[in-house]
């Protein structure tokens, strides 16, 4: 069953600043889908029907999954080696399983209707301008890693691959490569209009915000006569991005590189990071907003997903919206409207493009200050 329609009425409830479940809907979905298609490479390409799982069989996946998620929280410690990297295994496939529902639900939500809020200036077409655009991979790289081939394990270029395909291969392949293209496509656009499902996720939208940060500094501080100061906290950071307006035959000297006025700047995002920390309940122990949920806890540090092919999975997700999308639409007071920040992204020099990192911190926080003088 499709837990949108759940999704949709949780969400509104959040909205409206009431008590929601959006953190247990996802939770248990994403027990329900790896409990039907298993630990091991639960991402694969489907080769046949794979039946609902039992009631029994959702209880151990979720018994699994809590003390998977406890051994890793827990630590290494005394535990045993092997029996710990398969903990943090499931972990990581708790996590990119409930990562993929979420941004599924959200691109759902917010393309659900037409006419929905949209913003005056397209920020959404901005940050994608910097985004590089995934484009179709190399037919005969994709031909070469669809199965097992012994006799090509020795060096060959493309010319001795396309000879060697026959007509079904080429037909396999070039469907195969339009298959990745469109995921790639969709990871792009999430990327572009979803928050980040998890720290990592935010991390590397830090490392892809850089160009149009330094852009962004430059433009307003030549705008406004003067300097541009931003200052940005995002998980485990608090950054720091600045710029000077241009001065004909004058060299540019960055608020910055003033005589003790780093110290200044310092004292400033220490500032900005313990807000951000009372507004999400860090300094209490209490995370307000169940950022990255129950079975998210405490991953700031882990980088890497499980391995597994890549493929479409939101129509096995859930087939609900692929079916909204040709047959029916969300009520309009199921769409909220989409308001895109940007949260955790490097501050850079407005001036030379170097990051300047602040201070760092362990607790979870989204928090942003501009300062523009002239």
């Amino acid at each position: 069953m499709s837990g949108l329609p759940d999704y949709a009425k949780e969400k509104r409830k959040k909205v409206a600043k009431e008590p929601h479940k959006i953190t247990e809907l996802f939770d248990t979905k994403t027990v329900v889908f790896i409990a039907k298609f298993g630990w091991n490479n639960l991402f694969r390409t489907l080769t046949e029907v794979v039946r609902e799982a039992t009631d029994k069989a959702r209880a151990a996946t979720q018994g699994e999954a809590n003390a998977a998620h406890a051994a890793v929280k827990g630590g290494s410690g005394s535990t045993d080696t092997d029996k710990f990297a398969e903990q943090q295994r499931k972990d990581d496939i708790v996590k990119a399983v409930r990562g993929k529902y979420t941004k599924l639900y959200q691109r759902v939500l917010r393309e659900g209707v037409p006419g929905a809020t949209k913003l005056s200036i397209d920020v959404v077409k901005l940050i994608k301008s910097i985004m590089a655009k995934p484009s179709q991979r190399q037919l005969y790289l994709v031909w070469a890693k669809l199965r097992t081939r012994p006799d090509l394990e020795h060096k060959v270029d493309k010319q001795h691959a396309a000879a060697l395909e026959s007509k079904d291969e080429k037909v396999i392949t070039r469907r195969e490569a339009l298959k990745l293209l469109d995921i790639e496509m969709k990871s792009w656009e999430d990327q572009a209009v979803s928050n980040p499902s998890s720290p990592a996720e935010a991390r590397v939208f830090i490392e892809r915000s850089e160009e149009l940060l330094r852009a962004m500094m430059q433009f307003f501080a030549n705008h406004v006569s003067g300097i541009a100061i931003m200052f940005l906290a995002g998980p485990k950071k608090v950054s720091l991005s600045e710029a000077v307006c241009e001065m004909p035959g004058q060299p540019k000297v960055l608020y910055s590189q003033v005589a003790e006025e780093e110290t200044t700047l310092r004292l400033m995002g220490s500032r900005v990071l313990s807000q951000s920390c009372l507004i999400n309940g860090a300094f209490i122990g209490v995370d307000s907003e169940m950022k990255w949920g129950v079975l998210l806890n405490d991953d700031e540090d882990k980088e890497d997903q499980p391995e597994s092919i890549p493929m479409d999975v939101d129509s096995i997700l859930d087939p609900a919206p692929q079916q909204t999308k040709s047959q029916t639409t969300l009520a309009a007071e199921d769409v909220v409207p989409s308001i895109v920040t940007v949260q955790a992204v490097t501050m850079t020099d407005g001036i030379e493009g170097h990051p300047r990192q602040v201070r760092g911190s362990p607790h979870r926080i989204e928090a942003a200050l501009i300062v523009l003088t002239g």
